[in-house]
């Protein structure tokens, strides 16, 4: 029988003590807690908090209590917690934002913040706190107004002994008046607490992208490879090129040295007769660009050698080839998109003017196709930065 009536006891202490930390609020902080399942809740925070403040738990003023919004969320494998902290009576308030692996320890982290905030918060009403008897959890820094204690002398009878040391008599309670009470706080002003590390994110965890920028070197040789062109105004027809393009970055300008070869094409007037085109071009240009995160954009000059070979085609036409070069001035607008900081995609539209007119003829039969003054074009390709 006795031995059922201590364990009764025993049960009933349990209980007491373990259901007011389930229920009871941390004084000065109505703590609000949203997680996903299997993690801690709001009374894990609250016990948390009561347990890291001990014996500090004072009662504040309704005007200092504060609010204490924590979400926790799974993001890419881990957990990140959103913590507001602000006064009760207003809407605005200090968000802390913290990572880990683990939901758990997010919430002592939280539960660290809080204490913090609420020993902050129970210094805002201007009241300095009777000493407790206990050692408190986070002793006062001493006060400027205050001067240092002198040593009380030793009487005789406190003599030291050759077997144990002398004990100090212990002064009396200094009177309350002694020092001023600290000058009150605005209630709106925050602690800010200290920084928690911050768990790094595990491994395989794609990290913010910033290599999606544009290089810092002030200069950098760059490749442009594919290089897909087309263009209308220099033949008879739409014409079509692959070509490759080498260059050098230098801050916003760049300067590029390319080479295209077109499809041939074939072109015939009304009286049957026409020639078949057989063209080349080497480009020079030279772009300013403006940078805007990972886009770029400005205008450029360009200067174009163009090189035709023609063969009439015809009745009666015997095949000759004829061979013929201009010069062709122009200018254009590029937009780059810097994928990485490496490699980019870049389109280019276009607008050149020739030099000079070129005209095509088959002896005997005449005119078949003179070079107009302007035409229009566009380039699509990639660029590697190195």
């Amino acid at each position: 029988m006795v031995r059922g009536l201590f364990f009764a006891t025993a049960a009933s202490a349990v209980v007491a003590w373990a259901w007011p930390g389930q229920a009871q609020p941390v004084a000065g902080v109505v703590v609000r807690w949203v997680a996903p399942a299997g993690c801690p809740g709001a009374d894990d925070v609250r016990a948390r908090v009561r347990r890291l403040l001990g014996a500090d738990t004072l009662e504040v003023s309704p005007r200092d209590r504060l609010i204490a919004d924590g979400s926790v969320v799974a993001v890419h494998g881990h957990y990140r917690l959103s913590l507001t902290v602000r006064p009760e009576k207003e809407s605005a308030g200090a968000t802390r934002v913290f990572d880990s692996d683990s939901c758990e320890s997010l919430a002592g982290v939280a539960a660290v913040t809080l204490a913090l905030f609420a020993r902050g918060a129970t210094q805002t009403d201007g009241v300095t706190p009777s000493p407790s008897p206990g050692p408190s959890a986070s002793p006062a820094a001493p006060l400027p107004s205050s001067p240092p204690a002198a040593p009380l002398p030793l009487s005789p009878s406190a003599a030291p002994l050759p077997s144990s040391p002398p004990a100090a008599p212990l002064p009396s309670s200094p009177p309350a008046a002694t020092a001023p009470p600290p000058a009150p706080l605005p209630s709106s002003s925050l602690p800010t607490p200290a920084p928690s590390p911050v768990a790094a994110p595990p491994p395989g965890t794609a990290s913010a992208p910033d290599s999606a920028q544009p290089s810092t070197r002030r200069w950098a040789p760059a490749l442009e490879v594919p290089l897909l062109v087309v263009d209308d105004g220099n033949l008879p027809l739409w014409a079509y090129a692959l070509g490759v393009a080498a260059g050098v970055r230098f801050s916003h300008l760049e300067v590029t040295l390319g080479a295209l070869l077109w499809l041939p094409q074939s072109s015939a007037n009304a009286s049957l007769y026409g020639a078949t085109y057989t063209r080349r071009s080497g480009e020079v240009a030279g772009c300013y660009a403006l940078h805007k995160g990972a886009f770029e954009a400005g205008p450029c000059l360009t200067m174009t050698l163009e090189d035709v070979t023609a063969s009439g085609t015809g009745p009666d036409v015997v095949a000759g080839p004829g061979h013929t070069t201009w010069l062709a001035l122009g200018v254009a607008a590029r937009a780059e998109w810097l994928l990485r900081g490496w490699a980019a995609m870049f389109l280019q539209p276009s607008l050149t003017f020739a030099t000079s007119r070129p005209i095509f003829a088959i002896e005997h039969v005449g005119a078949v196709y003179q070079v107009p003054l302007a035409a229009v074009g566009a380039q699509l390709g990639c660029e590697w930065i190195f």
